[in-house]
C-alpha cells in the first residue's frame, strides 16, 4: 500500500473524518461556526457510510475527484487544440503535478475545489453560463475561495460583449442564490480569522514561493530542485511565444489567465490589507488552469516557430521523465506524523479509566484514533490556561474535553505532537497485604 494513502492523519483530516460522523444537518450547522462550507463533508458522510471508516476509505474520495479533474482537463485541451499528444501529455502533467498528486491523497475538500472550478471553465468555454453558474454554487458550498472564482468568472464575463446581460445573469444566478444562503455565515467566518488566524502577512515574496510550490510542489525529495528548475524553463518558454505575438487575441488564454491568475491576486490584495489568507492550497484551483495555459501556449509556440520545435521536444522529454520520477517519490513519502501508532501504544499499555491528554493541536487526531478502541480511556486537550483556537477545529471540542490541569489519583499518558507518548502519573493502588494488616490493627 502507498505511505502516502495509508499513513496517519494530521489535524485536518481528522477534522474531516468527525465532521463527517455526524449527520448532514448536523454538519451544516457545525461548519457555519467553522470556516468551511459543509458539501465535502456531507459527500464525505455518504462515502464512509457505504465504503467504510478507515484512512484509505477517507483519501480515496479526493482520488476519484483527482481522476476527474484529469479528465475534465483531457476535455478542455481537446476542445482547444487538435494535438492528441499535447492533450495526452497535459492530463498526464496534471495528474502527476506533485502539489495536486499530494492533496489527492488528502482528506479534504482541495480536489473537490479543483474539480468544480475546472468544470466552470469548460463550460465557460462551451459558452453554457448556466451550467456553469451551478458549478460555481457548489463551488462555493465547497471552500470560500470559491467566490474568488466566481468573481473571476462573472470580471471574464464581463469582457465579452455578445449578449452580455443576458450571460451575466445565467452565470450569476446560481453562485447568488448560493450567497444568499450562505453569504452572510461566510462574512461572518471571515470576520473571524481577520481576527484569529494561523497564516502570516506575505509579500511579494509569495509569488516566488507559489510557483515553486505549484512546479514542484511542497514535498522535499531529492528531484525537486531539477524538477523546479526544467519547469522555469518551460514557462519561459510558453510566456515567449506570447511576447513575440502580442497582437493575438486569443480568448482561450485569456479565460485561463483570468480564472487562474485573478483569484491569487485578490488572496493576496486582501492579505496585505485586510487579513492574511493566502495559502496555495486555499487556491489550488488556479494551478489546473495555470497547467492548461502553459501547454495550450507550448502548443502554439510548436506550430508557429519551425526551429524551437527539436529544443522545445528534448525540454518537454526532460521534464516529463523527472515528473514520473517525482510523482512516484510524492506517493511513497509518509510526512504525518504517527500519531496513529502512539495511540496504539497508549491503547496496548494502558487501561481502562486511565486517561489521555494531548495538545489541543492534536487533541482531535487522537480523538479520531482512540474511538477505535473499546477500552475506556478517556482524552482530554490539556491547556494551561485560555481556550483553543477556532482554526483547529473548535467546533468539535466539547467543553468537558479541556482541561486547565492535570488529574491526580489517576493512570495518565501524553501523546505528543511526532506520535511519541509517555506516562506522565500513575495511579497508586496500596497493597492489599498492608491494607488487611491495618485493619487487623484497627479491629484489636
Amino acid at each position: 500500500m502507498l505511505p502516502i494513502l495509508n499513513q496517519s492523519f494530521w489535524r485536518d483530516e481528522a477534522f474531516s473524518a468527525l465532521l463527517s460522523s455526524h449527520s448532514p444537518l448536523e454538519i451544516i450547522r457545525l461548519t457555519s461556526k467553522d470556516f468551511s462550507p459543509p458539501l465535502y463533508y456531507i459527500v464525505l458522510h455518504y462515502w464512509v457510510s457505504i465504503f467504510g471508516n478507515n484512512e484509505i476509505v477517507f483519501r480515496s474520495l479526493s482520488f476519484v475527484f483527482h481522476i476527474f479533474i484529469a479528465i475534465v482537463a483531457f476535455l478542455i485541451i481537446k476542445r482547444i487544440t487538435k494535438s492528441i499528444w499535447v492533450q495526452i501529455l497535459t492530463t498526464f502533467v496534471i495528474f502527476a503535478n506533485p502539489f495536486l498528486l499530494q492533496y489527492a491523497f488528502e482528506a479534504r475538500q482541495y480536489s473537490l475545489l479543483c474539480l468544480l472550478c475546472l468544470c466552470v471553465t469548460y463550460f465557460l468555454i462551451d459558452r453554457k453560463y448556466f451550467i456553469a453558474s451551478i458549478f460555481l454554487g457548489l463551488g462555493i458550498y465547497t471552500h470560500n475561495f470559491a467566490v474568488f472564482t466566481f468573481l473571476a468568472s462573472f470580471i471574464w464575463c464581463l469582457l465579452q460583449r455578445v449578449n452580455l446581460l443576458k450571460n451575466l445573469l445565467k452565470l450569476s444566478i446560481i453562485p447568488l442564490i448560493s450567497l444568499s444562503f450562505w453569504g452572510s455565515i461566510m462574512l461572518t467566518q471571515w470576520q473571524h480569522v481577520a481576527r484569529e488566524f494561523w497564516i502570516t502577512r506575505v509579500t511579494t515574496a509569495i509569488f516566488t514561493h507559489s510557483l515553486e510550490v505549484y512546479t514542484s510542489g511542497d514535498l522535499i525529495f531529492d528531484l525537486q530542485p531539477l524538477l523546479y528548475l526544467l519547469s522555469l524553463g518551460i514557462i519561459f518558454l510558453a510566456s515567449s511565444y506570447w511576447i513575440n505575438h502580442k497582437k493575438d487575441k486569443d480568448n482561450y488564454i485569456s479565460i485561463f489567465i483570468t480564472l487562474s491568475l485573478l483569484p491569487i491576486f485578490i488572496t493576496y490584495l486582501i492579505s496585505v490589507y485586510f487579513a492574511p489568507i493566502y495559502h496555495e492550497r486555499y487556491l489550488i484551483a488556479s494551478l489546473p488552469l495555470i497547467i492548461i495555459a502553459i501547454a495550450y501556449s507550448l502548443w502554439k509556440l510548436y506550430n508557429t516557430i519551425e526551429h524551437i520545435r527539436i529544443p522545445l521536444i528534448f525540454i518537454i522529454g526532460m521534464y516529463m521523465i523527472v515528473l514520473v520520477q517525482s510523482s512516484e517519490k510524492i506517493v511513497n513519502i509518509s510526512t504525518k506524523p504517527a500519531i496513529n501508532w502512539g495511540i496504539e501504544q497508549v491503547i496496548s499499555l494502558g487501561e481502562s479509566g486511565d486517561i489521555l491528554i494531548s495538545d489541543p493541536i492534536n487533541f482531535l487526531e487522537a480523538k479520531y484514533y482512540l474511538s477505535k478502541s473499546s477500552k475506556n480511556i478517556k482524552l482530554f486537550a490539556y491547556l494551561p490556561k485560555g481556550e483553543p483556537p477556532f482554526y483547529i477545529g473548535k467546533i468539535l471540542f466539547k467543553v468537558e474535553d479541556i482541561i486547565h490541569v492535570i488529574p491526580k489519583d489517576k493512570t495518565v499518558w501524553k501523546i505528543n505532537s511526532d506520535g511519541g507518548f509517555k506516562q506522565i502519573a500513575k495511579k497508586i493502588i496500596k497493597n492489599k497485604i498492608n491494607l488487611n494488616r491495618q485493619e487487623s490493627i484497627q479491629i484489636k
